[in-house]
């Protein structure tokens, strides 16, 4: 399962974000600068990409730079871990057990959530 978090770009007031991928450990993977018309993943030269179909997304719940992550596959929000509602992507070695982290948000569940799937067109 990867995880996705959104922050504000350089250029926030234009519509430019900074999307980082997250692996289960939530060791930062990738991260890309995007807008609803470009992205600079591999497959930014497409008409779309993955990343620029969940931009709208993030938008739609106000999960901009708030320590919210997007679990992609699943359509389904993780809490901000820290309390205080700081970034919670962690420093190499302080990744906390994903399994611990889901106990942590019990209104979590394993049913998808109720967002649409969008699909290429």
């Amino acid at each position: 399962m990867n995880l996705y978090h959104l922050a504000h770009g350089d250029f926030s007031a234009d519509g430019d974000y900074i999307i980082t991928k997250l692996t289960p450990d939530f060791v930062a993977e990738a991260t890309y600068n995007l807008s609803l018309r470009e992205c600079t993943c591999p497959a930014g030269h497409r008409s779309t990409c993955r990343h620029r179909q969940m931009l709208p997304t993030f938008l739609a719940a106000g999960h901009v730079a708030d320590g919210y992550l997007l679990s992609w596959p699943l359509l389904v929000w993780l809490p901000p871990h820290n309390p205080d509602g700081s970034d919670p992507v962690p420093s190499a070695g302080e990744a906390p057990n994903l399994a611990e982290r889901a106990e942590s948000a019990p209104h979590l569940t394993s049913q998808p959530s109720t967002l649409p799937r969008r699909t290429l067109a």
